[in-house]
C-alpha cells in the first residue's frame, strides 16, 4: 500500500467500527442480519443460531480497501445442541499488517423457546496490540434475541458491551457499545428484505437496508446500502452441496472497494 494512501487513512475522519466482523452474506446486503438466521450471526445477533438444526462452521476473509495491509479474518462454528440450546464459538481479527491488530474471542450461549423464540449471551475477550508498544484486554457481553413474527416476518435485537467495557485510557481504540434492532421479511420464496438499524454515542441512528434474490436454489444475489455513512454493497452466494461460498464486497465513496470471501459448511 502506498504511504500517501496510508496516510489518508490516518487523517481521514470517518466512523469505522474496525473490531467488528460482518461474513460475506451480510455485508452483501450492508451488513444487515439481526433477524437472518446463519452462522454468520454470532458476529452480530447470536441469538438467530438458535434457528439452525446442523452444525456449520465458516471462514471469512476481507482485505479492505484492495490491499492486504488492512484485513479481516473470521473463524465462526454453531452447535445446536437438540431443538433447545446451541453453543457457538467466534474468533475474528482485524488489523494492519505487521503493525497493529485487534482479536476479539466470542463464547455463546442460545437458548430457543418453542422455535419461536430465541436468547443469547456473548462472553467476548478483546485484545489490542501494537507491535512496539504494547497494547490492552478487556472482557464484555453481549445480549441477543430473535422472534418469529410469522412465515414471512423476523425480528432481532442486539445490546452490544452492555457491560460498558474499554481498554485503558492509553489505548487509541474502544469497544463498541451499541443497541441493533433488525427485520427480516420475506417478500417471496425468491425475495428477502432485511432493515437494521443501530444506535450508539459516537454514529448515533445507523439505518441500513438489504434485499437478496435466490435466482434458484444455486445461486443468490444480494445488494443493500448504508446511510451513516453512504455506502453500497453486492454480492452473490452458491451452493455446492453442503458447502456455501459468498463473495461480497462494500463501497465506500472515497476510499474504494473492500472485497470478502466467505466459506460455509453446513453438517
Amino acid at each position: 500500500m502506498k504511504s500517501s494512501v496510508i496516510l489518508f487513512l490516518m487523517f481521514l475522519c470517518i466512523n469505522v467500527c474496525s473490531q467488528e466482523f460482518y461474513g460475506a452474506p451480510m455485508q452483501g446486503m450492508a451488513n444487515t442480519g439481526l433477524a437472518v438466521p446463519s452462522v454468520y450471526g454470532l458476529t452480530a445477533n447470536a441469538a438467530v443460531i438458535g434457528q439452525l438444526r446442523r452444525p456449520r462452521i465458516g471462514v471469512g476473509y476481507q482485505p479492505h480497501f484492495l490491499t492486504n495491509d488492512i484485513r479481516a479474518q473470521a473463524l465462526l462454528a454453531a452447535l445446536p445442541l437438540g431443538r433447545i440450546n446451541a453453543l457457538g464459538l467466534a474468533v475474528n481479527n482485524y488489523g494492519l499488517k505487521a503493525t497493529s491488530s485487534l482479536l476479539t474471542l466470542r463464547a455463546i450461549y442460545v437458548r430457543t423457546f418453542g422455535n419461536v423464540f430465541s436468547t443469547s449471551v456473548s462472553t467476548n475477550y478483546h485484545q489490542y496490540h501494537v507491535k512496539g508498544y504494547g497494547g490492552d484486554n478487556t472482557l464484555s457481553l453481549d445480549l441477543g434475541a430473535h422472534l418469529n413474527v410469522s412465515n414471512s416476518l423476523s425480528l432481532g435485537l442486539l445490546l452490544r458491551n452492555v457491560t460498558a467495557s474499554r481498554f485503558d485510557d492509553t489505548i487509541d481504540q474502544y469497544v463498541t457499545r451499541e443497541v441493533g434492532a433488525g427485520l427480516l421479511f420475506n417478500i417471496s420464496k425468491e425475495v428477502l428484505f432485511t432493515a437494521d438499524v443501530y444506535y450508539n454515542a459516537f454514529r448515533e441512528i445507523d439505518p441500513r437496508f438489504g434485499i437478496a434474490y435466490h435466482i434458484d436454489d444455486l445461486i443468490i444475489l444480494r445488494g443493500g446500502a448504508t446511510l451513516v455513512p453512504m455506502q453500497y454493497f453486492t454480492g452473490i452466494g452458491m451452493t455446492l452441496g453442503k458447502l456455501l461460498c459468498d463473495i461480497s464486497s462494500s463501497f465506500h465513496t472515497r476510499l474504494g472497494a473492500s472485497p470478502q470471501l466467505s466459506l460455509a459448511y453446513g453438517f
